[in-house]
């Protein structure tokens, strides 16, 4: 199995979930609210603010299909979202909506798929070179 092409397939996979939520929040964040089931009647500035941040987020995971070192980059931000989704979950209730959850679970499946990833390509390699050491 070639994981590095599942690994770029991934990343672009999360890299366009980043873009495509950060644009709904930057060009639409009343309807992108609404639609995650917030009743948001503040300013827009900071809804708006998210979504230049989630499109800015996306270009360093793209980096990361160049840069290797950066593959950490994604686990730790999706680590941390998942750890903010769940308290933020647990500090809203029962006002938060259900969406949280399942922000969080999605990005742990993204985080965990691309840890899961990267740590089996390391293992391949390393008993690749082992095998040649072995010769």
């Amino acid at each position: 199995m070639n994981f590095r092409r599942l690994e770029i397939v991934t990343i672009l996979l999360i890299a366009g979930h980043s873009v495509i939520l950060g644009a709904a929040m930057l060009f639409w964040p009343v309807v992108t609210l609404d639609l995650f089931g917030w009743d948001y009647q503040g300013p827009m500035f900071f809804p708006a603010q998210s979504g230049v941040f989630l499109i800015l987020l996306s270009g360093v995971f793209l980096a990361a299909i160049r840069h290797r070192k950066l593959i950490w980059f994604i686990i730790a931000s999706k680590g941390a979202a998942v750890v903010f989704l769940v308290s933020q979950h647990f500090l809203l209730s029962p006002t938060a909506p259900a969406t949280i959850l399942l922000a969080a679970v999605g990005d742990g499946i993204m985080g965990t798929t691309v840890a899961a990833i990267f740590i089996w390509q390391v293992r391949i390699s390393k008993s690749q070179s082992s095998r040649l050491d072995d010769r």
